[in-house]
């Protein structure tokens, strides 16, 4: 038997009701979320506690699957969503505990990259995101500015340096994407050997993405009131079933079958109800 909740069975919390909100602040999690000059802000659109809890109850019910196959005893699973976020952010324990330093809001940078950031493109509200981690990476990303004479300047020569500089380095880069198409900018960096990725749109997704239209990601159907319109399929393929999308019934389409065939009306009482506005 499986349980899920945001703070599990047991403790002075257990008694409590909650969603990820509650289980996100408490833990810690969204105290490193942000900027550092600003308040914390909650993520809205990656993965939450109620996303990651379910992944690790499946862990647990193919270790508890085991051990019955071993043993042929069953047991009881216990999952708590603040335990699942307090997880995510174990480095900043380790960080606590080993070094006395207290990590919190560091916007888009992290410890082990610079440049690691998303920057302003060409066009209105278009981004590209540049991570670079290692010497051969940093090589890459000058050969694709290499008309810009700063990136031979000696504040930029080591990671050391460029992580101590990281503020004027990341407003120079932004000078020079924002020249640019964001495509253009990851395809250059990816030839490059450096990660980037431009910040796609719905627009961008349902249009321009070679990735899911070699998968077919976006089926197009007929729709009797929209017209021909796209809809996603699932996210992983099954080699010898492939999935079958259907479209959802317009308000009011099946209201005969279901009125006559389920419902039991004969045909004289759903037409006189259908002629008083009742199905309206």
């Amino acid at each position: 038997m499986v349980s899920t909740s945001i703070f599990g069975q047991t403790g002075p919390y257990a008694h409590m009701g909650g969603v990820d909100g509650m289980g996100n602040a408490i833990s810690g999690r969204l105290d490193l979320a942000g900027w550092p000059d600003r308040g914390p802000v909650a993520p809205s659109s990656c993965a939450f506690g109620d996303d990651i809890l379910p992944v690790f109850t499946a862990l647990a019910i193919v270790g508890a699957l085991d051990y019955r196959r071993r043993t042929g005893k069953g047991q009881y699973i216990d999952g708590s969503m603040l335990e699942v976020c307090a997880n995510q952010i174990a480095p900043a324990f380790l960080d606590w505990q080993a070094n006395g330093h207290l990590q919190t809001r560091n916007g888009n940078r992290i410890p082990d990259a610079s440049p690691h950031g998303v920057f302003p493109c060409k066009g209105e509200d278009r981004w590209c995101a540049i991570s670079v981690f290692t010497d051969d990476e940093w090589k890459g990303f000058c050969s694709v500015l290499d008309d810009s004479p700063w990136i031979k300047e000696e504040r930029f020569a080591t990671f050391a340096s460029r992580k101590y500089n990281e503020d004027e380095l990341e407003s120079l880069i932004a000078e020079w994407t924002s020249e640019y198409e964001a495509q253009e900018v990851m395809y250059r960096m990816q030839t490059a050997g450096v990660c980037a990725g431009m910040v796609q749109n719905a627009q961008d997704l349902m249009e321009n993405d070679p990735q899911l239209n070699e998968r077919e990601f976006l089926l197009f159907m007929e729709h009797p009131v929209l017209g021909v319109c796209s809809h996603p399929t699932p996210p992983y393929k099954l080699s010898k079933t492939k999935a079958q999308i259907n479209l959802a019934p317009c308000l009011g389409q099946h209201n005969d079958y279901i009125c006559t065939k389920l419902l039991g009306m004969s045909d004289e009482e759903f037409v006189g109800l259908l002629q008083e506005g009742v199905f309206q």
